[in-house]
């Protein structure tokens, strides 16, 4: 009976497995999306050890550290070594080392968008959450996104054209001083005059 009912339930996982839908599209990874400047964070809290770092690091196409500094429980430290390896599906695995511990990642992932990496490694004495986050780079595109992501703005869709309507001081009204600065435009919520 209990054979059956093991059978019938692997059957019936497969089945809701098989038409669960189309798969939606992946983010591929390549090696180079480790390139550039990471800010990194290493928390760690355990009974009477507490293993912490934060700084900035920079990373080259290939995954090798090039520069870095932070502060280890509160104390300068250079980064001394760093290789990571990011493979197509966005798993990344490497060593990091500062002047006073060093963390291999044991597991850890690359976002959709190429700009944060988070997981867990093993420390100078126990295990430690880490994660990066990249900064002065724009976060990749999605699969399936209609069109990429973009900072720039548009002078239309600012206002910024020539038909727009300056606004000039004759459009705002005198302060004379009689309601101590109060102009009544930066009401406080609820409070009704």
């Amino acid at each position: 009976m209990k054979l059956r009912l093991s059978l019938t339930g692997m059957v019936v996982l497969a089945l809701l497995l098989a038409v669960g839908g189309p798969v939606a599209a992946q983010q591929t990874f390549v090696q180079s999306d480790l390139e550039g400047d990471w800010s990194i964070y290493v928390y760690g809290a355990y009974d009477a050890y507490t293993e912490s770092f934060y700084g900035d690091m920079n990373l080259s196409a290939a995954g090798g550290l090039l520069t870095g500094f932070g502060y280890w429980r509160s104390v300068d430290s250079w980064m001394l070594h760093g290789q990571l390896l990011l493979d197509a599906s966005g798993g990344v695995s490497g060593i990091l080392q500062c002047e006073h511990s060093k963390w291999q990642l044991i597991y850890a992932r690359m976002s959709q968008r190429k700009n944060e990496i988070s997981g867990m490694a093993e420390g100078k004495r126990s295990y430690v959450m880490i994660r990066l986050v990249k900064y002065n780079a724009d976060p990749a595109a999605l699969p399936g996104d209609d069109e990429a992501i973009d900072d720039s703005t548009d002078d239309a869709a600012q206002g910024d054209d020539e038909t727009a309507p300056e606004e000039t001081e004759e459009d705002e009204p005198e302060d004379d001083g009689s309601n101590g600065g109060f102009d009544g435009a930066a009401e406080s919520p609820g409070r009704r005059n």
